[in-house]
């Protein structure tokens, strides 16, 4: 019986922190996100034999590029940062996190404004490629 009696206020307590946590001050916090765009997507290496590069990459309002981009293979990651111009210009730096061998280099290309991307990557080993995406595959929501 004595352990009930004091889940009682244990659990009142957590009931109390969750609505704390969820209290309109706490709300305000939160970064709108609906401004935010993302890419997934792969590019084929240039390099014969090498696996090509995948990206998982999101673009803030002021046009900061963070993300991670991975060897088709899974041999390796890698951090991505960067920027997108408003002149539709990017640069983004692929730096290894140390979990086996991820590429590692620069991407440097236009993105022009139905979407499209033309770019390339220059790096180490595997790490180079002409990046072509097509129009309409970068925009997340829409119209962004």
């Amino acid at each position: 019986m004595t352990l009930f009696r004091t889940a009682g206020p244990t659990l009142a307590g957590a009931l109390a922190l969750v609505a704390l946590a969820a209290s309109p001050a706490h709300a305000q916090k939160n970064t709108n996100y609906e401004s935010y765009t993302s890419y997934n997507g792969m590019t084929l290496s240039s390099v014969a034999g090498c696996p090509g590069i995948t990206w998982r990459l999101v673009r803030n309002p002021k046009g900061e590029v963070h993300g991670y981009a991975t060897y088709a293979d899974l041999s390796g990651v890698s951090f991505v940062k960067g920027m997108l111009g408003a002149d539709g210009n990017f640069k983004l730096d692929l730096t290894p996190t140390g979990i086996g061998a991820g590429p590692s280099g620069h991407a440097t290309g236009h993105r022009a404004a139905n979407g499209e991307v033309d770019g390339t990557l220059t790096g180490s080993r595997c790490a180079n490629a002409t990046i072509a995406i097509p129009p309409g595959t970068l925009a997340y929501p829409p119209g962004h």
